[in-house]
């Protein structure tokens, strides 16, 4: 192993003497790889994000709340590889064609995030989620991994998301997108 890891910091140095960029940018991060051999640090390094850049995830949202897009645009913002896809549920019924599974009434409740295998993270979980996926949200979603943070934030989301048609009232924007009364169950 150390022979392995010694040879890797010998081409590495050689190249950067020369002054011609190492051909692997991120040849420390395997090095690093190669020490630990843990999975919980490949998650950090080059070689785990370009084997999952097929992923892509796909979050469904309500439109209509003001809590809703301002977190969109804040994970669009943290999202500079654009790996995540917001659809709102407003806008059209392709949503439905694509996740027949997925009922109204529950994608309404709380946001939902799909990811390339289809599965289904709701709520704080698909946040959190979300948070993973984007680059500069990685810091926030390692303290949302934190021991008793899967409780607290399941609730504080719930009352959020069970609240934010008041929420909207409070800042004063007006449901328009409302005729099929969607939104009256969560007034």
């Amino acid at each position: 192993m150390y022979s392995r890891v010694r040879h890797a910091i010998r081409d590495w140095k050689s190249k950067a003497n020369v002054g011609e960029p190492p051909a692997r940018p991120y040849k420390l991060c395997t090095i690093l790889e190669i020490l630990f051999k843990q999975q919980t640090f490949s998650i950090l390094t080059w070689n785990h994000i370009e084997r999952e850049k097929s992923i892509m995830l796909t979050a469904l949202y309500d439109g209509n709340c003001v809590v809703c897009r301002s977190t969109c645009g804040a994970m669009r913002a943290l999202d500079w590889r654009k790996r995540i896809k917001f659809v709102d549920l407003h806008e059209g019924a392709g949503w439905r064609e694509r996740y027949p599974d997925l009922s109204h009434e529950h994608v309404m409740r709380e946001i939902h995030v799909i990811d390339g295998q289809r599965r289904v993270y709701a709520g704080f979980e698909g946040t959190r989620r979300m948070l993973r996926e984007a680059p500069l949200g990685f810091p926030l979603w390692l303290l949302l991994r934190l021991p008793g943070m899967d409780a607290l934030g399941a609730r504080v989301y719930r009352y959020i998301a069970r609240r934010r048609y008041r929420i909207n009232t409070l800042l004063g924007v007006e449901l328009t997108d409302c005729d099929d009364d969607s939104c009256g169950m969560l007034r």
